[in-house]
């Protein structure tokens, strides 16, 4: 909770100087932070979380064995956990299903999917890694455009999970043989960041530069994200 408010504290305060926050992970458990923050700044609690994850991140305390926070995030801010984080922001829940996209999950991990879950709520967007890998841009133009009527503003979330290992191998808890390309996580992130004129915050997560000893696919990500980040500033 002390990192939550802290992250949140930060994001309030770069709002409340008309700047955009780049808030760098360490696990997606600070998005929740993110998310509380810009609701406070904005005094709105219609902010949209758009979500390019390769977990779900629908376990609750209750669900799961495993007590990993990191697979709690999606839970935590759609007010499933009955914890103190899940009442940092606005509500519970922090965020309705209108305001959340899911974009980029592997429907086949037990820990995180919740495949009856997400049957009940037909309002949540959501896309799996097989329909990103399909349609990169086509997804995230079909998330940004369902969820740009019920917010007031979008919280861009990119946890290099989503994209396969095999592919960047960077990620903290590597995803082999599932996820997207590297390029496709490029396409939907220029697409969420270009057509967001409402962005209040970016988040990137789950990266860890000890699997890379050459450098070498850390300066592939960061060209990748800093090319779409360039992309959308410009047009905002």
């Amino acid at each position: 909770m002390r990192v939550a408010r802290t992250v949140a504290d930060a994001v309030d305060h770069a709002l409340a100087e008309h700047a955009l926050p780049l808030v760098l992970g360490g696990d997606c458990i600070i998005t929740p932070g993110v998310v509380a923050g810009a609701q406070r700044q904005r005094r709105d609690p219609a902010v949209g979380l758009l979500c390019l994850d390769g977990d779900a991140d629908l376990a609750t305390p209750q669900t799961t064995g495993s007590g990993v926070l990191d697979a709690m995030g999606i839970a935590h801010v759609l007010g499933l956990a009955d914890t103190e984080l899940a009442r940092l922001g606005a509500g519970p829940p922090m965020l309705t299903d209108r305001r959340l996209a899911l974009i980029g999950y592997d429907e086949t991990d037990p820990e995180t999917f919740d495949a009856e879950l997400l049957h009940g709520r037909p309002d949540l967007v959501r896309f799996a890694d097989h329909q990103v890998r399909a349609d990169p841009a086509g997804c995230a133009t079909a998330a940004l455009t369902a969820l740009q009527p019920n917010t007031s503003s979008l919280v861009v979330h990119f946890d290099v999970e989503a994209v396969d290992s095999r592919d960047l191998p960077l990620a903290n808890f590597p995803h082999y043989g599932t996820g997207i390309s590297l390029a496709a996580a490029g396409e939907v992130l220029a697409v969420l960041l270009c057509a967001a004129p409402t962005l209040a915050a970016v988040v990137l997560t789950e990266v860890n530069p000890s699997h890379d000893s050459t450098g070498r696919q850390l300066t592939r990500y960061i060209d990748t994200v800093a090319g779409a980040i360039a992309r959308g500033l410009a047009a905002r």
